[in-house]
């Protein structure tokens, strides 16, 4: 796979078009604004993808740079997409979902330097959400909103490979009237804490405090503070990082700041 040439639009379109993503009429390349893991890119679903492809899916795209070589194909991507399981990224292998030069991907595939990766993650399926018994540390509940204090380990919402044990199912069965708020995948959900993050949630149990929260998150007028262990020995007691956070160049699970 590795010594194949870039294919031709002709030939992945031809290849993207087998996983159900129709071309427009006018062909037209519109890219929306990317979402960086290395020299990645992301298409929404419903913008143009970028050989002019009208996405009915998450769009991504990679070229394989020097700290990526020699990785599986299956856990670059399961490195690359946080919130997807490694057996789900197989799973979309497997369906055909992955291309590595323009070819079908596969999970043992070792990466070289110059790939080029096309990955479409399907619309999900709308969810059956279950109300799970799950314990939860109440901050602060109102008939407008409920706070709570997320333990470590525990995801947000529903997503690929994690249907259950969320957040959200456990909302569920604490607030009867909780499902229809803010659509049926992320009931009354308006931000969220990482997996492995603990800390306050927010929720909205009410359209109105929906909106009001969600407008409140875009205009950035929420104080967050977030408290992290540091490793090794630091020069100074206080002081500002002011710089731009992204994954790390070598290990691509952990963030770090890179004023470059």
């Amino acid at each position: 796979l590795g010594s194949n040439p870039r294919p031709s639009t002709e030939q992945r379109q031809q290849a993207l078009q087998s996983g159900g993503i129709d071309a427009p009429a006018d062909g037209k390349i519109k890219a929306e604004p990317a979402k960086n893991f290395g020299s990645g890119r992301f298409y929404d679903a419903g913008s143009e993808g970028p050989i002019g492809l009208k996405a009915a899916m998450q769009y991504f795209e990679y070229d394989i740079d020097l700290s990526c070589q020699k990785k599986r194909l299956d856990v670059f991507l399961a490195e690359a997409q946080t919130d997807i399981s490694r057996s789900f990224i197989q799973k979309l292998i497997e369906d055909h979902c992955v291309a590595v030069n323009g070819v079908e991907g596969r999970s043992k595939y070792k990466l070289k330097i110059g790939d080029h990766i096309d990955l479409k993650i399907p619309d999900p399926s709308p969810l059956e959400l279950t109300p799970e018994n799950i314990p939860l540390v109440i901050v602060h509940e109102d008939e407008s909103i409920i706070v709570v204090d997320k333990p470590a380990g525990m995801v947000v919402h529903p997503a690929p490979g994690h249907s259950q044990g969320t957040l959200v199912n456990a909302l569920l069965y604490h607030c009867s009237d909780l499902a229809g708020i803010g659509g049926v995948e992320r009931p009354g959900i308006v931000h969220r804490l990482d997996k492995e993050t603990s800390g306050v949630v927010v929720v909205a149990k009410t359209d109105p405090a929906l909106q009001s929260l969600s407008q409140q998150f875009q205009d950035r007028s929420v104080k967050k503070e977030y408290l992290a262990l540091v490793k090794g020995r630091m020069k100074n007691k206080r002081g500002i990082i002011d710089s731009p956070i992204g994954r790390h160049k070598i290990s691509r699970k952990k963030m770090s700041s890179d004023p470059d």
